[in-house]
């Protein structure tokens, strides 16, 4: 089926489903909606159904059938009309799929793999998002095999299609790529051998043989613990041609059941090169200049979340490491290029030097000096940034990097950074000058998305700050967020913000939605990721929420307290109070998480130790009410409120 496509609004079906509407805001579908999409879609060769034959297969042992249908369309026409979306049709007797309305996710994905080489490989990986509509699931038996079994055809066609790209004479042309589009294929199938072997091929053209025999092992181990069975002879014949090649010295399999890698599976961590972005020492500088190079630095590493070709360290953690940085450290955390950092002076101008340094061989890839003042700053972000994805990135977003050029606003991006700069702290005056330095950003340049996104935040934070519970500033944050996504639709940082917006408006499917979108756009952005995990556990997916905040903790290995308090509220709702502490214990100042912490003594029959730490919370916070401060956390679950209330309770909370 081939499709032309008209519009701006998206239907996605790979992942969680959902709308995407022409101003690029992400809009949820309901699970029996998105059912409803894909039946048309892969079943009906005009794409038009009668209402009966839709009611019937979705619903099928139920009497209501029709009743349902009518509710759900319903539902759906109210969500369609409110964000400009025509993508179902119905009438008293037909729904209808109307392709004229945008692009359909899983039609374009299909197209991609039809004739998929190494020129439009990146397409087709980056339209397959998840397993056809991930999170999806339902109780009548028929429908679920159905669900099943087209979730299974789309899987191995992906599967199919990319193990024979991998095995072309063309995977070896380009040898980081093919590690690139093994890697994913593994997250889909870590069984699947011709990735295995695409791995092994890359790293002997690369010259890195000594992870050959690891990737190996990995391959036997995993082969035989998830299907029972032995390497094919294609795989175990392109071990022992690349053994010969490398020669027995350098290379042997590693023996059975002996595992070649220490605390971090090496194979997997291997396949992308690793950048440290460190600060500059602050001994004997000017406050001002230390904090502008800091923070230029700090959003050049946010830019390079975005990248699909290398990983980057969380700026927290690089501040961490920055003081006794060496190759201990670096291969401690896998780091295989840092960025150094230095201010120095010209006459009165302030410099920002930087090196790269390729740790491995101690060899200066890139080297270069900027210009840091007020009236600089955009520009000598823009170059540090486009040279640093230059020299380490086999195939940049450039796109990405473009759209930070700021050439004719530097001041705005200089308030900019002001505003980030005071969004690191809670108290409501340094919130209200962060909003207060975002609106001039925006006052200069209306145009710039990521002040959009800043002010979206630091309305949001006045509205925490204040525990009003009214929602005026909800509203104004909600809009101001949609408003950076209009402006760049492929920044993640919007759609955090909305995300955050909807779950502090208790609209949690709407929340999910817009973080999963914001993940997709910056799957290596950890503050983004910690966030989605306590969206998630306020959305009552507590262990997907855990999940989340531990893969940013992978990202960002010495994370800021945000993280443990996230980590520790999760731990609490899973009922795992041990952990809670042990979380709480590992914040620098725990006085904000002493409320998990007192609950959780509670729970664990420690009541010395919850009533201490109530007393020193409330020593800081001697307006705390229990009611009040219900009222305005967004749970979903009445039972995870109700845990939350008898464990302060419990604790001398009132």
């Amino acid at each position: 089926m081939h499709v032309t496509v008209t519009g701006r609004a998206r239907l996605r079906l790979l992942g969680s489903p959902g709308f995407v509407d022409a101003d690029g805001c992400p809009v949820a579908l309901p699970a029996r909606a998105a059912l409803l999409v894909l039946f048309i879609l892969t079943t009906a060769r005009d794409l038009t159904v009668p209402r009966t034959h839709l009611a019937s297969f979705l619903w099928p042992d139920a009497t209501h059938a029709p009743g349902n249908l009518r509710q759900l369309l319903s539902r759906l026409a109210t969500t369609q009309n409110k964000s400009g979306i025509d993508f179902v049709r119905f009438d008293r007797a037909t729904v209808t799929l109307n392709m004229a309305a945008g692009e359909i996710d899983l039609v374009g994905f299909q197209q991609s793999l039809v004739n998929l080489d190494w020129t439009n490989w990146e397409a087709a990986i980056e339209a397959f998002r998840g397993e056809l509509l991930a999170g999806v699931s339902v109780a009548e038996s028929d429908l679920s095999n159905w669900l099943d079994m087209h979730r299974a055809g789309t899987r191995d066609a992906f599967l199919k299609a990319f193990d024979a790209l991998l095995e072309s004479p063309g995977a070896r042309a380009n040898p980081r790529t093919a590690q690139i589009v093994a890697s994913r294929i593994l997250q889909v199938d870590p069984c699947d051998e011709a990735a295995y072997r695409a791995m092994m091929r890359s790293f002997s053209d690369l010259r890195a043989v000594d992870l050959i025999p690891i990737t190996y092992e990995k391959c036997r181990s995993t082969i035989a613990r998830e299907l029972g069975t032995v390497l094919s002879p294609a795989t175990e014949r392109l071990f022992q041609e690349l053994q010969a090649e490398a020669g027995p010295v350098r290379m042997s399999a590693p023996a059975a059941g002996v595992s070649p890698v220490s605390e971090v599976d090496l194979f997997r961590r291997a396949s992308l090169p690793r950048l440290a972005v460190l600060p500059p020492p602050h001994e004997g500088r000017d406050v001002t200049v230390v904090d502008a190079a800091s923070l230029v630095l700090e959003d050049t590493v946010s830019r390079l979340c975005s990248l699909r070709t290398m990983r980057v360290v969380g700026s927290h953690t690089s501040r961490e490491l920055a003081a006794h940085f060496d190759d201990d450290v670096a291969r401690r955390y896998n780091i295989g290029y840092a960025l150094f950092s230095a201010l120095r002076n010209r006459g009165e101008e302030a410099l920002l030097s930087v090196r790269l340094v390729d740790i491995g061989t101690h060899d200066v890839a890139w080297a270069d000096t900027y210009p840091l003042s007020t009236g600089t700053l955009a520009a000598s972000h823009r170059a540090l940034s486009s040279a640093l994805t230059t020299a380490l990135a086999d195939a940049v977003e450039r796109a990405e990097v473009a759209r930070f050029e700021r050439e004719e606003h530097p001041q705005a991006y200089y308030w900019y950074l002001m505003g980030q700069k005071e969004l690191r702290y809670m108290d409501l005056p340094r919130v209200r000058r962060a909003r207060a330095a975002f609106r001039t950003a925006i006052t200069l340049d209306p145009t710039f998305a990521a002040a959009h996104a800043g002010n979206a935040r630091a309305t949001q934070r006045q509205w925490l700050v204040l525990a009003r519970g009214g929602n005026e500033l909800l509203d104004e944050a909600e809009q101001i967020g949609a408003r950076a996504i209009s402006l760049d639709h492929r920044d993640p940082r919007g759609y955090r913000e909305l995300g955050l917006t909807h779950l502090y408006r208790r609209r949690w499917d709407d929340s999910v939605a817009h973080f999963t979108e914001a993940e997709r756009l910056g799957p290596q952005h950890a503050d983004l990721i910690s966030d989605f995990g306590d969206a998630l556990g306020h959305a009552g997916e507590p262990a997907k929420g855990l999940e989340k905040v531990e893969r940013a903790m992978e990202l960002n290995p010495i994370p800021p307290d945000q993280y443990w308090w996230n980590a520790a509220g999760l731990h609490f709702q899973l009922r795992d109070y041990e952990a809670a502490l042990g979380a709480v214990s590992r914040m620098g100042d725990p006085l904000p998480a002493l409320r998990i912490a007192a609950a959780a003594w509670a729970y664990l029959g420690n009541l010395p130790e919850a009533h201490k730490a109530a007393a020193e919370f409330l020593r800081s916070y001697p307006d705390f009410r229990i009611d009040h401060w219900l009222s305005i956390v967004p749970d979903r679950n009445a039972d995870d409120r109700r845990h939350y209330e008898v464990g302060l309770k419990m604790a001398g909370f009132r």
